[in-house]
């Protein structure tokens, strides 16, 4: 992170950013190598979240892209929460493990972000109501790999930011083959530079599980894995965008 860039995290504890992008090569302002366009058909050297923003936002341009042109699960235009989870999902993760009040969930990866909507590789469902539970299995070929699972969903948002207030307050659960239960990555905004524990979330409405070596455990690596949602809260039928790996 340059030396000119904020943290969070916000006034009621909610990660942000959410991601980061290249808005500078250099560790100050006087040393900056990202070009971009400038009028009269010029490049320029600049540096700052104007440089980064296009990196995201761009990004979710070709995301869009390429869901009108393949058209994954027969779905063309996907929900504002499945771009977010697929950027998130596909992030690379720096700073410490999990998520940081400095670089949120990562840094951006167009590549492999493109990648998991040519290969189907998210789900958008819903929970209408707060009883309401959405399941799916899948297992795992290659154990010595990170199981990662990521859900956003799109919340109204509540007028009172002086406190963790979610309008639909949805929750993720990774269940291994041998019963072990996995919760959500969480922050402490009273201690912002604590790492991340895995103590469930309730204060954003992104969630996400990392396993970093399935096959450590006793039959983590045979049978299939099940992805759990359930809601501490739904006040109406609330769309959510889900990815696994």
């Amino acid at each position: 992170r340059v030396s000119f860039s904020s943290v969070g995290n916000t006034i009621d504890g909610r990660i942000k950013p959410d991601l980061v992008a290249p808005g500078d090569e250099g560790s100050c302002i006087g040393s900056v190598a990202i070009r971009s366009t400038i009028p009269n058909n010029n490049y320029e050297d600049m540096a700052g979240t104007s440089m980064a923003a296009p990196h995201v936002s761009g990004t979710a341009a070709l995301m869009y892209q390429q869901f009108s042109c393949s058209k994954p699960h027969n779905i063309a235009t996907p929900l504002p929460s499945t771009i977010k989870a697929l950027l998130i999902h596909t992030a690379g993760d720096i700073n410490s493990t999990g998520p940081d009040y400095a670089s949120g969930w990562g840094l951006i990866n167009a590549t492999e972000a493109i990648d998991y909507i040519i290969y189907g590789y998210f789900r958008e469902s819903n929970l209408s109501s707060a009883t309401d539970i959405d399941k799916f299995n899948f297992s795992v070929n290659d154990s010595s790999k990170s199981v990662k699972v990521t859900l956003v969903w799109d919340d109204p948002g509540d007028e009172d930011l002086t406190m963790p207030n979610l309008v639909n307050d949805l929750d993720l659960y990774l269940k291994a083959p041998n019963g072990t239960i996995f919760k959500s990555w969480t922050l402490d905004p009273n201690n912002p530079s604590k790492p991340a524990t895995r103590n469930g979330n309730h204060r954003d409405n992104v969630e996400q599980i990392v396993v970093e070596n399935p096959g450590s455990a006793n039959l983590f690596n045979k049978g299939e894995w099940e992805i759990i949602v359930t809601a501490t809260k739904c006040t109406d039928s609330k769309s959510f965008g889900g990815v696994h790996l």
